[in-house]
């Protein structure tokens, strides 16, 4: 019947391979079983893997082409993280969920595709991608999580719901060239130091309904130079 299951950790610290095989059969693969496989270039996930689970390929600094199925539905945290090689990433398909760092310190990302059904992200998922000057966030998602993007020095635009919800603290920390996120009116929850260090953001608008600017928000907007409150505060 073939090989259906690899392991945890199957191959954490392979430091010397470069490419895998892996079989049309596979339905499972476990955590972190590529963790640290820092020579591996490229990979094909078989179509019935529906999951990318926990440290999957966490500091393949070489793994620069991936191939799998449309119809992952969730990526588990750290899955990404350190794939300095990697620009571009396709989820556009069923993707609901991912875990916090799943795509941190990917430094060479440029692209990114979401799901129409992506409905969370984890905490700090895109923090320190450093190359990603744009985004687009699905109308699914609502909240905009803690350090999402923090020190993403290239980020220029992002995208979001017209109905979001939530903005995390530090969700936009150190965006240096971010030139403006429009806050919509449906917001009711601001965390601290969300715009922190957005040197080219030159106006905010903060929605009726919030009580307080939080601890930090705009802290090193050094180009601010518009601030709407709102008659709540």
């Amino acid at each position: 019947a073939g090989i259906t299951t690899i392991g945890n950790n199957a191959f954490e610290g392979c430091s010397s391979l470069t490419g895998v095989s892996m079989p049309l059969g596979l339905e499972s693969i476990g955590q972190s079983v590529f963790y640290g496989c820092s020579s591996l270039t490229s990979i094909v996930l078989p179509s019935a893997i529906k999951s990318i689970p926990y440290g999957l390929f966490y500091n393949c600094t070489n793994l620069a082409s991936i191939e799998m199925g449309d119809d992952i539905t969730s990526i588990g945290q750290n899955a990404f993280y350190g794939c300095k090689s990697i620009t571009r990433l396709d989820f556009s398909g069923a993707l609901e969920s991912t875990g916090n760092y799943a795509f941190a310190y990917c430094t060479s990302l440029r692209e990114v595709l979401l799901s129409p059904n992506l409905t969370s992200l984890g905490s700090s998922a895109f923090s320190n991608c450093t190359s990603l000057e744009e985004i687009s966030l699905p109308d699914s998602l609502k909240v905009i999580p803690s350090s999402l993007f923090s020190n993403c020095s290239s980020l220029k635009t992002v995208n979001a719901a017209a109905d979001l919800i939530s903005i995390g603290s530090s969700a936009f920390y150190d965006c240096a060239v971010l030139e403006g996120f429009n806050i919509p009116a449906t917001v009711t929850s601001l965390g601290s130091s969300a715009f922190r260090g957005c040197a080219k953001t030159t106006s905010i608008t903060i929605p009726e309904g919030i009580k307080a600017v939080p601890d930090h928000f705009c802290y090193g907007c050094t180009s601010l130079a518009d601030v709407t409150l709102p008659s709540t505060i």
